[in-house]
């Protein structure tokens, strides 16, 4: 009786233990799931542009996007309090390399400048073109943009119905290694 008693007790605990293995594997593989999907989320949000106006390239292959390295430079158009920017006749080359090139031209009308982006291939054939930049003496309004590594930030100082405040609305483009042109998330800014 002794004995039975004992294999009893014995068997008992062997199935608490069983079913203590069995909660802590379910336990622990809760867990890392929970962890794996987290990690998937963050990367995902972190990674994930802000609009639907990227195009589909960048998002399948973000790499294609990464061998241009441009110093950062701002665009000719700036300092809009530039003095010279009267004497700004001619555009810059912001890039020249292995992809091709970026250089700006310089337009002007009455009492407007504008700036020009335009991308070269390797063959020297224009790819893309993009406006940077523009200057008016009558109106408040301001583009200029900042190249940084294979971005263009754009940012655009806009006045609004009150003379006190002015919106700038910053929109990045992308520049692939084949120069092509690609716009990025726009943000606004008060």
């Amino acid at each position: 009786m002794r004995s039975s008693r004992h294999s009893s007790r014995h068997s008992s605990r062997r199935a608490k233990r069983k079913k203590w293995n069995k909660q802590q594997i379910f336990m622990l593989s809760g867990a890392i799931l929970l962890i794996v999907l987290l990690t998937i989320g963050f990367f995902t949000y972190r990674n994930y542009p802000n609009e639907r106006s990227v195009d589909d390239a960048y998002l399948s292959d973000p790499q294609e996007f990464t061998m241009i390295d441009i110093p950062q430079t701002k665009s000719l158009l700036f300092d809009s309090q530039n003095n010279a920017l009267n004497r700004i006749d001619t555009g810059k080359v912001y890039y020249q390399g292995i992809s091709g090139k970026l250089q700006s031209r310089i337009k002007r009308n009455k009492n407007e400048i504008y700036e020009e982006l335009i991308s070269y291939d390797n063959n020297g054939n224009a790819v893309d073109e993009l406006e940077i930049g523009y200057i008016s003496n009558t109106s408040k309004y301001l583009k200029c943009a900042v190249i940084f590594k294979n971005k263009i930030s754009i940012y655009e100082t806009i006045p609004s119905n009150k003379d006190t405040t002015k919106e700038e609305i910053v929109t990045e483009y992308l520049i692939s290694p084949q120069m092509k042109f690609t716009r990025g998330k726009t943000h606004t800014k008060l």
